[in-house]
Formats: C-alpha cells, structure tokens, sequence
C-alpha cells in the first residue's frame, strides 16, 4: 500500500532514517525507521514566488516560482524511554552516541555533546492521505522535555529541512517500517530532580521538590543559500550551543530559600533529571537521565499567590572537570532500554 487514505490526521503515519548526502534522500521504510509523533507541523512547500511587477502593467501578467527556502519543523511526542526514530534524532542534536553497553537485556546508551554535528541528518517520509510526502534532507537543531502538574512528558524536536517533495521520489510506502517501542511512556511521577553544589563531595543526595519543569537545548543554526542551488545547504551552527532547565516550585520554603542564597553567593551547583520505568531484568530498569555537571542560578523572584510559589531557572554550562560518577563534562543524556545498536549507526 503506497499511503493510507484516510482523510483524518488518526492513523497516519511518518519515518525517519540517517542520510549520508544533503539532498538525497533515502528509503525511510525498514525496521526501527517508525517515528512516534502526535504532531508535526511545518510541513509546507517553501518554493518562492515571484510575480512580475512593472510600471507598465495594471495587473501582473507572469510569475515565478523560486528556490525551495529552508523548512522549519516541529515534531511533539510524549516521549518515550525507548525513542526510537525519535532517538535518532536527538543523538544527530547532541553529536555523539556511540554502541551501548551492557551483557544483558537491558543497554545502556550515553549521548554526549559534540562541537559540531556537520554531517548528521536525515530523511523524513510523511504520510498524507493517498500519498507519501518526504523532506530528503532535515537536521535538528532543538530538543526540549516539558511536564507540568503531572502526567506524561512531552517532548519536542524542531529541524531544518531542505525542501518538501509531493508526491514523494523516494518513499512512496511507509508500512515496512517498525518501531522501538509504542508503549513505556515518561511519566511525570517516574521523575526526580537532584541539584546539589558543584564542589560538593560524593555523588549527588539532594532532591527537589517541584511541580513543573522545562529542559531545552538549542543549536543556533544558519541555512543559507548559494547561487544555482535549489534549496539551502547543510546548516551548520552560528551561535554557542545553549543548555537551560526551568523549574517550578509549588512553594516557596527553606530548600528555595537556600537556593537563593547560593544565587547571590554565585555558588555553581551540578545535578540530574532522572526519569525509572518499567523493570527490565533484575535491577535494571528503563531509564532515561539528563545529566547536568555545572549549572548557574539565573536571577529569580516569587509568584505572590494564595500559596507563594518560585520559579527558578538553571543555565547548564561546561565544567572544567566533570564531577564524579558524571559521564561528561557537558551536559549528557543517558538511556537504558533495550535496543543493542547505535543510535546514529
């Protein structure tokens, strides 16, 4: 079946596989290639368009369409300890993933911060009523991890992509392809946030207690386009990589209120998001961990409510040396599941 027909957004369906050539698309429809999503949006054809206007003529008579200007797009999932597709993506974000570690079931996979990721992207194969739609060529330049009140964990990617082709050359089936997973969802339960100071002995013990969080990292990213090309090339990073957690506390108390001194006393703190799923096998269990080795208290106030709360935001930079039991210097993230390969392989 070349694409479902069904009209409604229920039931459609949309892979993703690592590409080797800006521009050229590949086969999306194979196993592990299934991207969970809710949502994508951005999906456009970004062909420019050109009437023609000289003084002569009352109305145009010619237009044109021009290059393909790059696209920008926004994937959501409730995210997932074993992303799949999804993973993929977030590894070509960071840089580095690498094979996993681990004699059992359960596999330990660490995704660590490159300074570029030249090279890393890949094709996009969308399922539209009666046809398939590709983006040959989308590179991620933002992830972010959002919860708030409880409940599942959303997730978001965003990528450029190079140019929208309706019908698809490429992928013209999408049902081959599988996924990692379609259950173990983050729950907002599963999470425990540890912040602790930087300089600190011993691995991190104290916990926080909050009510909402935002993780994003970002890769400012340039697209441009050069002279006889029809769509931008390779973006590549114009701009320091940013890092930042935001945190919501249901009240204001003494854990706040010692965060706030160590805010004026410019103390650096280090700590970990964690996220426990399911067990695996005997003590292992799905897990997901966002590691952050040196973090700075930005400047924050109270929200003067019924129940006086606070909202306090980390930046998460490099540490000259990373602490001990952290797997990098820089901020990192740490999946256990059961996939055995690489997630950018």
């Amino acid at each position: 079946m070349a694409a479902r027909s069904i009209i409604a957004k229920i039931g459609q369906k949309a892979n993703f596989k690592k590409a080797t050539t800006w521009g050229t698309a590949v086969s999306a429809n194979e196993s592990g290639a299934g991207l969970n999503f809710k949502n994508i949006s951005g999906v456009i054809c970004s062909k420019g368009y050109h009437p023609l206007v000289e003084v002569d003529m009352p109305i145009a008579q010619f237009a044109y369409l021009g290059a393909d200007q790059p696209l920008d797009l926004s994937i959501t999932t409730d995210m997932l300890y074993s992303p799949g597709a999804l993973g993929t993506m977030i590894a070509m974000l960071f840089g580095t993933a690498g094979e996993p570690s681990g004699d059992g079931s359960a596999k330990t996979h660490t995704i660590k911060f490159a300074s570029s990721i030249s090279d890393l992207f890949g094709t996009l194969a969308i399922g539209v009523p009666g046809q398939v739609w590709e983006i040959p060529s989308v590179k991620p330049y933002s992830w972010s991890l959002k919860a708030s009140a409880g409940g599942l964990i959303e997730g978001e990617i965003k990528a450029y992509g190079n140019k929208l082709v309706a019908p698809a050359s490429e992928n013209e089936d999408l049902e081959d392809a599988t996924y990692d997973d379609r259950d173990n969802r983050l729950l907002f339960h599963q999470a425990t946030l540890y912040v602790d100071d930087y300089d600190s002995e011993g691995s991190l013990t104290t916990t926080h207690r909050v009510n909402s969080f935002e993780f994003s990292f970002v890769r400012s990213m340039k697209a441009d386009m050069a002279i006889g090309d029809t769509y931008c090339v390779e973006p590549v990073e114009a701009e320091q990589a940013k890092f930042s957690l935001k945190v919501g506390f249901p009240r204001y108390d003494s854990n706040t209120a010692d965060l706030l001194s160590k805010m004026y006393s410019e103390t650096y703190q280090m700590g970990k998001l964690i996220f426990e799923g399911a067990t695996i096998s005997g003590d292992d269990k799905y897990t997901l961990a966002l590691w952050f080795p040196y973090m700075k208290i930005k400047p924050f106030g109270v929200q003067y409510e019924d129940v006086i709360k606070a909202e306090i935001e980390f930046d998460l930079l490099k540490a000259s040396d990373a602490p001990e039991g952290f797997p990098d210097s820089m901020p990192a993230l740490v999946l256990i599941n059961q996939r055995t390969t690489d997630y950018l392989g």
